[in-house]
């Protein structure tokens, strides 16, 4: 009598299957780094950034650490800061924003034990701020969204330029939107202070915003009915473009003077992640102004800027990639995650 196989239901099947394909993407996912630099708990990396010759982090817990890129194996500096959304402008300074209570740019040192300034930025309405700076760190951009009635059927956005050393706001102007669904969610401010860039979403589409500080008026407005959304944006070293990142993965190029999109970085050989909430997002440019690399998805992507042609992509190695950035002459890139207890990976900059 032949014997009766076991059959495994199709419940186990699936299971092992979809066990399988997570295997998969996580080796996927797995590149050697030159180099892991462990951090203290934390929920996570919302900044990392070059100022001189300086790497510096933030969490989302308001804590700051410190490395010199040519000691990174070192412990780094440590403070606290009032918020996320807090720059370095100094060797031993960090400028950030408190968001509760009565909004302000605050300088301390990094230890966060000496206040330096405290320069004030609230309209008495209830807004929402973010803060932002140029390549060189020395020029600071605040934008603030609020609601402008309590039909909420119009938004104003004041941009402001901050000037540390007298510690006041330098310029400030404001715009409105009657539309409440359309959000700038994204902000960049040019190396000389001069203009302002703002993107997100406006009726379901992306969309670009230039504001002129020096003359207080809006250059031009962009929206792409292509797109769902625009994810990030940053000014090019020279101020002449926008880069700004789309919810299909691509980078689009647009010129400062007058808003004209002259062209755009795709990524070879993949499609665009089926997901509306996913942008191309944390962008950064080399010093020497060579290579534009952002995140994607759960990759990274490196574009020479000239040619504007993908010379690599690899996994990070982080389960939830963040902010990325370039040392300073260019020949490395530091990755982040930004889940809680994440890593800091060093990677070479990569060749075609």
């Amino acid at each position: 009598m032949d014997k009766v196989k076991n059959k495994k239901p199709p419940a186990f099947l699936f299971i092992v299957g979809f066990v399988v394909v997570i295997l998969i993407m996580i080796v996927a996912n797995q590149e050697d780094s030159l180099m892991k630099i462990d951090l203290p708990r934390n929920e996570g990396i919302r900044v990392l950034s070059t100022y001189e010759n300086f790497l510096y982090a933030v969490s989302s817990d308001g804590k700051i650490f410190v490395w010199d890129w040519g000691e990174l194996s070192k412990k780094p500096r440590t403070g606290s800061v009032t918020s996320e959304y807090a720059v370095l402008v100094g060797p031993d300074k960090v400028a950030s924003l408190r968001r509760s209570g009565r909004q302000a740019v605050v300088v301390t040192d990094v230890n966060g034990g000496i206040r330096f300034k405290e320069i004030s930025i609230d309209s008495g309405n209830k807004s929402e701020s973010y803060l932002c700076a140029n390549h060189s760190h020395n020029v600071l951009a605040v934008v603030q969204r609020s609601l402008k009635n309590s039909e909420n059927v119009e938004v104003s956005y004041k941009f402001m330029i901050i000037d540390i050393e007298p510690g006041r706001v330098a310029k400030a102007m404001t715009i409105t939107e009657k539309a409440a669904d359309s959000w700038l969610t994204n902000f960049a401010v040019s190396d000389d202070g001069r203009f302002i860039a703002g993107v997100g979403e406006e009726d379901g589409h992306a969309w670009i915003v230039l504001v002129d500080m020096e003359q207080k008026q809006t250059m031009w407005t962009k929206t792409l009915l292509q797109l769902k959304a625009f994810g990030s944006v940053m000014f090019s070293l020279d101020n002449k473009t926008i880069y700004s990142g789309g919810s299909d993965g691509a980078v689009y190029i647009f010129q400062v003077s007058e808003g004209k999109l002259l062209d755009q970085f795709w990524f070879k050989g993949e499609a665009a992640i089926p997901h509306e909430t996913i942008s191309v997002r944390h962008m950064t440019i080399s010093p020497d102004g060579s290579l534009l690399a952002y995140i994607y998805g759960f990759k990274m992507y490196v574009f020479d800027c000239k040619t504007k042609r993908q010379i690599h992509s690899q996994g990070t190695g982080h389960k939830l990639p963040g902010p990325l950035a370039f040392s300073p002459d260019s020949n490395l890139i530091a990755t982040s995650d930004l889940r809680q207890g994440g890593k800091i990976r060093i990677w070479p900059k990569p060749s075609e």
